[in-house]
């Protein structure tokens, strides 16, 4: 069975040449709903419906606090980290 997958916008490709994922399992943004409505206040379903977030913007959700800007890569990472124990824990 698919998993339902949030979407991470990527700009011509550039996050996926600094490996990002295209998408995150959609659980995984949905426990954060209130975040995503402090930070845009729209929900989980909206923002995805509209094309998702960056990978900064993501991290802001993930991590339950207002977006701030950080480097791309560092975001990407940290994205990468969570998403292997995500995995990790799902299994």
């Amino acid at each position: 069975m698919d998993e339902k997958m949030f979407p991470i916008l990527d700009w011509r490709g550039k996050y996926k040449r600094l490996g990002c994922p295209a998408a995150v399992p959609w659980d995984l943004v949905k426990m954060h709903e209130m975040q995503c409505i402090k930070n845009h206040m729209q929900s989980v379903l909206r923002l995805a419906v509209r094309g998702g977030l960056c990978p900064e913007e993501l991290m802001a959700i993930l991590e339950d606090r207002p977006w701030y800007p950080m480097d791309t890569q560092e975001a990407i990472d940290h994205l990468n980290k969570i998403l292997e124990t995500y995995t990790a824990k799902s299994n």
